[in-house]
């Protein structure tokens, strides 16, 4: 069996770490990316206030040293949070797997490859979370847009000058 390290600093699969900046709609809010919501999700109970503050701030880096930081005020951080934090990282990475078709494919295309997160901060391997979502994946159908998205080959360009990135967001174009 062959191994993928999942690095967020570097390599081929940077973008399945927790950092890559893949936006996520949870709950009818964006988040950066999933380690905002996994950092603000210790707090959203005992304090929603600083689990939004989380969420705005815009260095990934930051939202994590302020969830990291800020679990010595037990008053805060959610009760359950031990409980629930293996469940939080699952269903924050669900989403981001399913709502961006780009990453949804190269998980898929990793085959029965195990997934390794090099991240030394980890308290256990996120790699592991990311093969039971790939699993669930591989036994799900395509939704009819992920199946469109995968029929585009080349960039779309309208006649109003916008160009869809390789992640399916817009470019705005100008010449």
């Amino acid at each position: 069996m062959s191994v993928i390290e999942i690095n967020y600093n570097s390599g081929q699969y940077s973008d399945f770490s927790n950092q890559a900046r893949y936006p996520i709609k949870i709950e009818g809010k964006i988040w950066p990316t999933a380690e905002h919501y996994y950092q603000a999700m210790k707090f959203y109970i005992g304090d929603p206030k600083f689990a939004e503050t989380i969420r705005l701030e815009k260095n990934v880096l930051t939202a994590i040293s302020m969830g990291e930081i800020s679990m010595g005020f037990a008053s805060t951080k959610s009760e359950t949070w031990d409980e629930d934090k293996d469940e939080v990282l699952y269903n924050v990475l669900y989403e981001k797997f399913t709502q961006h078709p780009k990453l949804r494919k190269m998980l898929l295309e990793t085959g029965d490859s195990y997934l390794q997160s090099t991240t030394r901060r980890e308290q256990y391997n996120t790699g592991d979370i990311i093969m039971k979502i790939r699993e669930k994946l591989k036994t799900n159908k395509k939704t009819k847009i992920e199946e469109l998205v995968d029929k585009i080959t080349e960039p779309y360009l309208s006649p109003d000058g916008y160009e869809l990135d390789e992640n399916g967001f817009v470019e705005v174009k100008f010449e």
